[in-house]
Order: C-alpha cells, then structure tokens, then sequence
C-alpha cells in the first residue's frame, strides 16, 4: 500500500541527510522497515499507456495509446482548470507538504518494529538526541508527527496558528479568486 508515497518519501529521506542510500536497498528486504509517507495530495495517474496493448493489437481495433488531439486537448484544459487548481489552492491553504517537511525530522525511521528493543537507524538515534538537546536548550518539546495528528482533529494547524474549518473554506475561494486573476492576467 501507499507504494509512490513511500517511494517518494524514501527518495526525500535520503535527499535530506535522514537515511542512507543503502536504506534504499535495504527497503526491499525482508526485514520491515518505517518509511514515511509523503501526502496524498498533487499525486495524480497523468496518463495511462497502452503501448503493448496497441503494439499487438492495433491491426484489430483504434489505437488506445493517443485519444486524439481535441480530445487531448480538453482533457488537458479539465486538468488544469479543475484538477491542479485544486491541488494548489488546497496546498495553500494546508501547508500539507511543508508541514510533513518540518516533522520529518522527528520521524524514527524504525528499522525492526516486532523486537523487544524497538532498534532505530542510527541516523533517527542522532536526532533523537539533537531534538533533546534543542529541547532543552529552548524549554519547549518537540512534537512528534503522532502529537500533530492528535492535536489537528477538526482543525488545521499550521506552525502553531489553528483555524477552523469554516475559516479554510473561506480562505479556500479566497485562494481560488486569487487564482483565477493570475490566470486571467496571464492570458
């Protein structure tokens, strides 16, 4: 389950500094392993290919690979006009991806989740120490991705500012609006 999103979330890991590139290998042994998630949103199937299909088939009936330029065309104009206008304006107005950026430092990564001993990368064992140390130093936790999700409920929170849903949907045809003048502008 979730493979593009653990798959993209394994690359973004290993970008930034939280696991080797051997993990990568490493994923797809036996021995289970955490790897985060990115969020679901802007993760669309663009197009589906029928090469093979048409390659065998394409004596019997119209190939399935291409619909054609006016058809690709209005296919193209739905997608943005309603599909990534959506994805945008509703990342705007949820931070989802910034906000899975900043908790992912405080991802622990676990390498075995069945042992006694919950073993942890070397790497998660390192921030779990530099999140201490901050910590301490500011007087104020860090919070897990787990404490986020707790506190969110019927709420939306970005960097410690919570608004209501209501709120978001005003903000979301604020956006819209906003949108909308770009685009005109930029026609």
């Amino acid at each position: 389950m979730h493979q593009i999103r653990k798959m993209l979330g394994m690359s973004l890991t290993v970008l930034r500094g939280f696991q080797n590139k051997s993990d990568i290998t490493r994923s797809f042994e036996k021995l289970w392993m955490d790897v985060p998630r990115v969020p679901g949103l802007g993760l669309i199937l663009e197009q589906v290919h029928y090469q093979n299909y048409d390659r065998n088939y394409s004596n019997i009936h119209q190939k399935l690979d291409s619909l054609g330029e006016d058809i690709e065309a209005q296919v193209k104009k739905i997608r943005e006009e309603l599909i990534i206008s959506e994805i945008l304006s509703t990342e705007v107005m949820s931070n989802s991806m910034m906000l899975w950026l900043a908790d992912l430092p405080k991802h622990d990564f676990i390498i075995n989740p069945e042992s006694e001993v919950l073993d942890k990368s070397a790497l998660a064992m390192a921030r779990a120490v530099a999140a201490d140390a901050i910590e301490q130093t500011e007087g104020k936790p860090v919070k897990s991705e787990e404490d986020n999700e707790e506190e969110i409920g019927d709420e939306i929170v970005a960097d410690d500012d919570a608004i209501t849903l209501e709120e978001a949907a005003a903000s979301k045809e604020e956006v819209a609006e906003e949108l909308e003048e770009k685009k005109a502008v930029a026609q």
